[in-house]
């Protein structure tokens, strides 16, 4: 395999000035619009299949120069996201897809929770870690039930939206390493590499900022206000080049009950059942008092509606208490919702199954939110 020449962004993007780090946003963001109008018929990941000597992989250039993999043909197979891989998933039969629909894909994360959760029990393990296991798997259940009941009402999947229903590349999870700049110019992108199980979603999930363009959970600080400096250029980007009427944008604008499904969907309702269930009984109830689930549905996941105490709230104190990826955050999340001093164990991780075997080191980790040198 023959090395990309260039070097990494991620190596030297915050040491950039502002107008170049400007100039490739908006680069980023005009590949990924092009890409977006390649429709496919499923979701799944992208897989490049193994190519004889004799017929090498040749570059592919797009309009302005980047190169792009392509391969005489690729293969959309099961999906490769981390949750359906880690802590001993990948030996359990699960529905991995490709997935014709939408509501297909999320009745099968639905389902791998549950069936994830009953692997969990095994014979000659103590009464205590049964029962447990018990009380988590109950917690499990609730949640894919409330998880069933709005995905068949959730408005938006599949036919009801066809424009932004339509499979298409996911380039979001592309992070600054895989972007290669050329090393006189670092303004210019020539090449875009890790493609290997890029997935396939539909495009409200696809029609999104990079990843490391996220605000953090905490907000306020320097790189947050980069970020939404860099986010505006992203959109406008867009709406410079397609107007205001572009799908792309609508999706890049939509904040409903679909994003706040794929969110959850993510998690494991085992080891996040203190997060996964709150915020399904949020959507539910909602759901009850509007007569519907769809546009204007909040997520207690989402870490700008955390705080929403009435009168003086301290949005950046609550958030950073709240905050589930500390210890503190999620034994604070739990006081809330629960009652009695077991907090504080409540949110440490669970025990494994004594017959589970955990993952080599490094091969998969749980999502966490990224930052610009990631």
């Amino acid at each position: 395999m023959e090395k990309v020449p260039g070097v990494k962004l991620e190596s030297i993007f915050s040491d950039l000035p502002s107008s170049t780090q400007d100039t490739l946003v908006a680069q980023l963001a005009i590949y990924m619009l092009e890409l977006s109008h390649h429709n496919f018929s499923s979701i799944g990941s992208l897989f490049f299949p193994h190519l004889p000597p004799t017929l090498p992989a040749s570059p592919c250039l797009s309009s302005d120069g980047v190169m792009f993999p392509s391969v005489p043909s690729t293969v959309l197979g099961p999906l490769t996201h981390s949750s359906f891989y880690i802590d001993g998933r990948a030996s359990l039969p699960l529905d991995r897809g490709p997935f014709p629909t939408a509501r297909a894909y999320f009745f099968a994360c639905a389902q791998r929770e549950l069936d994830c959760a009953r692997a969990l029990f095994t014979q000659g393990a103590s009464e205590a870690y049964l029962r447990d296991l018990e009380e988590g798997q109950l917690q499990v259940e609730r949640s894919v039930g409330l998880m069933h009941d709005l995905i068949r009402r959730c408005r938006g999947l599949d036919d009801e939206d066809p424009d932004l229903a339509r499979f298409s590349l996911d380039m979001h999870e592309l992070g600054l390493k895989s972007v290669i700049v050329s090393k006189e110019d670092p303004s210019k992108i020539v090449s875009i590499i890790d493609w290997q199980s890029t997935a396939i979603r539909p495009l409200w999930r696809c029609a999104r900022p990079p990843h490391w363009l996220s605000p953090s959970l905490t907000g306020g600080n320097d790189e947050d206000q980069l970020k939404g400096r860099l986010f505006d250029v992203f959109r406008r980007t867009i709406s410079e080049a397609e107007g205001p009427d572009s799908t792309f944008l609508r999706a890049l604008d939509s904040d409903d009950t679909r994003h706040a499904l794929d969110e959850v969907a993510e998690y494991d309702a085992f080891k996040d059942g203190f997060l996964v269930l709150p915020t399904l009984e949020s959507m539910y109830v909602t759901s009850r008092f509007t007569g519907r689930v769809g546009s204007g549905m909040t997520s207690l996941l989402s870490s700008d509606r955390l705080a929403t105490l009435p009168g003086e709230e301290d949005l950046v104190g609550l958030k950073k208490l709240l905050d589930p990826k500390t210890l503190t955050g999620r034994a604070a999340r739990i006081h809330l919702m629960t009652q009695g001093s077991n907090a504080l164990f409540l949110a440490m991780s669970p025990p494994s199954s004594p017959i589970q075997e955990k993952p080599p080191g490094g091969m998969f980790r749980r999502p966490i939110r990224y930052s610009l040198h990631s």
